[in-house]
């Protein structure tokens, strides 16, 4: 073998011994009447969010607001948390 291959092949092997792809923990999902529901908090209060992949807008439910006393201006623009970004 060529030199300049071996030093190739070496340098690969060297690089590839040290990365390694870290596993990401699984969601537990429920499937209720054909929706997705995903663990979730709001104010520190588990519950469960709806997922429609179609959707375009996010909301929360006002009764829920209201009967955890949870007081926010829930109308505007907000800075929301996805799994791989924050979006506004």
């Amino acid at each position: 073998m060529a030199p300049g291959k071996l030093i190739g092949m070496l340098c690969l092997l060297a690089v590839c011994a040290h990365t390694h792809a870290d596993i990401t923990p699984w969601v537990d999902l429920e499937i209720r009447d054909g929706h997705i529901y995903i663990p979730s908090s709001a104010g520190g209060i588990a519950g469960h969010s709806y997922i429609d992949s179609g959707e375009r807008y996010n909301a929360i439910n006002a009764r829920f607001l209201r009967a955890h006393d949870i007081h926010t201006d829930i109308s505007g623009r907000r800075k929301v948390r996805g799994m791989y970004e924050i979006e506004r």
